[in-house]
């Protein structure tokens, strides 16, 4: 068994001792990270505790670029809906072909927070559930959470593929009569490697942002790439 493993079953067993300790406290203020059921996170999801099975909602990653350009902050949107429940909760992520984690996700939303304060995973925040379940009916049993995301400047992944878990909440503060959804969606990369401000050229406005982080994570061989590459993209 790997350490992954041994950990990923470590965290299982701890979360299991929280909620029968407390099953009323649930998670209501985040998810733990890692359950999005991506192949990244093992496929752990959310599904571990709420357990009633889907019924006629979903969850959609809504805003996901056709193709990516490095440097460019994309905002996201993850649309949970289920006409039978009264809130939504959520964690989404991003991986490589490779299943690693890529890019860097920003909080643009206050129903949102990063999962256990890491970057790699974007969950709902307490207030996030709560504004869910004041909104669900005027939007037609559905919620929607912003989330900001960026490809790593100066860096190419290859395809990136966003997997979201949606949770459907009863909202009676327990983690049983919930349903979980899933999605996923994949975006190509799309843009030149140096046009790290996603306008199609690379000028000085490039070189600007290459002389700013200089040393971390640019130096003479990133400019010398960049320099090479003057002018529209190809």
């Amino acid at each position: 068994m790997s350490c992954r493993s041994i950990a990923s079953l470590g965290l299982l067993a701890g979360l299991a001792l929280t909620w029968f300790a407390s099953p009323a406290s649930g998670f209501r203020g985040g998810a733990p990270s890692g359950f999005t059921g991506s192949p990244g996170d093992g496929a752990f999801s959310c599904n571990f505790c709420h357990t009633e099975p889907p019924g006629s909602g979903l969850v959609q990653i809504l805003g996901v670029p056709g193709a990516y350009q490095p440097g460019r902050l994309y905002t996201l949107t993850v649309r949970v809906s289920d006409p039978e429940k009264f809130g939504a909760g959520f964690q989404i992520t991003a991986e490589n072909a490779e299943d690693e984690k890529v890019g860097g996700f920003e909080i643009i939303d206050p129903n949102t927070l990063y999962a256990d304060g890491l970057t790699p995973w974007v969950t709902h925040s307490a207030e996030g559930v709560d504004n869910s379940a004041q909104h669900w009916s005027s939007m037609g049993g559905a919620f929607e959470f912003k989330v900001g995301w960026r490809p790593s400047a100066g860096s190419t992944a290859g395809p990136i593929t966003f997997y979201a878990a949606g949770n459907a909440i009863n909202n009676d503060q327990f983690h049983t009569g919930d349903r979980i959804y899933f999605a996923s969606e994949t975006t190509e990369y799309g843009g030149c490697l140096w046009d790290l401000n996603g306008d199609g050229r690379i000028d000085s406005i490039d070189l600007t942002t290459l002389l700013q982080s200089w040393g971390d994570p640019y130096g003479a061989a990133e400019l010398g790439e960049m320099l090479g590459s003057w002018g529209p993209c190809p």
